[in-house]
């Protein structure tokens, strides 16, 4: 029973030992240069890509067990831009080296304002027979420098790490710039879902409306029955109350999303914003017990005249949200109308003599 032992002890020993030296072990199995260094191959599944700024900042994105993908390990990324992203990965095509000539300058553009994009796919430590994978990591495939917009040319480029030679390469129908499907900001990464809650995940709303505070109101809701109060907290006489109306209130909080971050300094606002005062605040309280707070802004209306709005002296399209003190969210009044509402919204309507 002891030589078994000792057996099972000595095989499991060799196992790790191999598993540890392959997971150490890093081999660069695609050319350096020529066709296959840069387009990846329809069957390559990414699980990760690290970009690197000039600056030495870094994004991370990498996908989950469950599919979908995270952002710097804490928030969901846009699965739109990643799709581009590896789209754009897959079909640009390689037209060449870039002539002697040109080349130092081709260099400085990609190292003063291209991406490192390090791509890697998920590999086994071990493979038992039977093709049963254990102990998956991420293996580095490929690591590229990407910039556009080449002085006079406006060319895309793209340059192995291993290898100093930079290439001129096409881009998919539609694609404008490497720098745009590779941003090197995080916010342009993130996913466009500002906050998602089932009817059934929310357990109280207040909205208060700055310009208009009588149409303030705070709602608790649970299982069963509902509770609506004015803005000065005295309760509604629910027999007044449209239950229909309550229930596309509360279905106005899937999925809400907004169009754009913009990041700004602590203490600064964007510069179109109309009013550093909120004309509606949102507080939002789960069945978890977690809570989320939104301010929402006047944009003012574009200067280029683009847009002019006869009724109405801001921006009637587009506002600002506030989750967090460094970040505006630019956002559509059609997508947020719904949880946007008055209190007068919910009182039943009487009916026509």
């Amino acid at each position: 029973m002891q030589k078994h032992k000792n057996l099972l002890l000595f095989l499991a020993a060799i196992l790790l030992l191999s598993a540890a030296l392959y997971f150490y072990r890093y081999e660069e199995t695609l050319p350096v240069s020529g066709p296959g260094a840069f387009p990846l191959s329809a069957d390559v599944d990414v699980s990760m890509m690290i970009l690197t700024d000039p600056a030495g900042n870094q994004i991370k994105i990498e996908k989950q067990n469950s599919g979908v993908w995270l952002l710097n390990d804490s928030l969901d990324a846009d699965e739109y831009l990643i799709r581009e992203a590896l789209f754009t990965l897959r079909r640009m095509e390689l037209r060449g080296p870039v002539p002697f000539d040109d080349r130092d300058k081709a260099r400085e553009v990609l190292q003063e304002n291209g991406v490192l994009l390090d791509v890697y796919t998920s590999s086994p430590l071990i493979t038992l027979p039977g093709r049963v994978e254990l102990f998956s990591r991420n293996r580095k495939f490929r690591s590229v420098l990407l910039g556009s917009d080449l002085p006079k040319t406006g060319d895309h480029l793209v340059m192995h790490q291993a290898d100093p030679v930079p290439y001129f390469v096409k881009l998919p129908d539609d694609i404008i710039s490497l720098n745009q499907i590779f941003p090197s900001n995080p916010h342009s990464w993130r996913s466009r879902v500002l906050i998602h809650y089932e009817p059934g995940e929310i357990r109280k709303v207040v909205v208060r409306h700055k310009e208009n505070p009588t149409e303030s109101f705070h709602l608790i809701v649970d299982t069963t029955t509902f509770n609506l109060a004015d803005s000065k907290g005295l309760p509604v006489d629910t027999s007044q109350i449209s239950i229909q109306h309550i229930g596309r209130f509360l279905n106005g909080f899937r999925y809400l999303f907004f169009e754009r971050a913009v990041p700004v300094e602590a203490g600064s606002v964007p510069d179109d914003l109309r009013s550093e005062k909120p004309f509606i605040e949102i507080e939002i309280e789960d069945i978890y017990g977690e809570g989320t707070s939104l301010l929402f802004f006047r944009r003012r209306i574009p200067e280029d005249g683009t847009l002019v709005s006869d009724n109405k002296p801001y921006d009637p399209n587009r506002f600002y949200i506030q989750k967090q003190d460094d970040l505006y969210l630019l956002s559509l009044y059609y997508i947020f109308q719904p949880v946007m509402r008055p209190l007068s919204y919910f009182f039943l309507k009487p009916e026509n003599n």
